[in-house]
């Protein structure tokens, strides 16, 4: 939860610098949606836990699945 704080107040400044928010580097399955409900996040990268994911279940499935937890 701390950390998440701290992501929150980080993007809320870059937001008010006028900076576009481009989260990813560590994001999987339990951490993208959270960070996907951030107010001014305006993009998620999530490929790596994708591919990985679509390693073990199907590409297909993988993205269905993180598309439903961020949207």
């Amino acid at each position: 939860e701390g950390e998440l704080m701290r992501l929150q107040e980080a993007i809320r400044g870059a937001s008010r610098l006028g900076l576009r928010v481009i989260t990813g580097l560590g994001l999987g399955y339990a951490s993208a949606p959270r960070v996907a409900r951030i107010p001014d996040v305006d993009e998620i990268r999530v490929g790596h836990a994708v591919i990985a994911r679509g390693c073990i279940v199907g590409l297909d499935r993988a993205v269905r699945e993180m598309k439903q937890l961020v949207s």
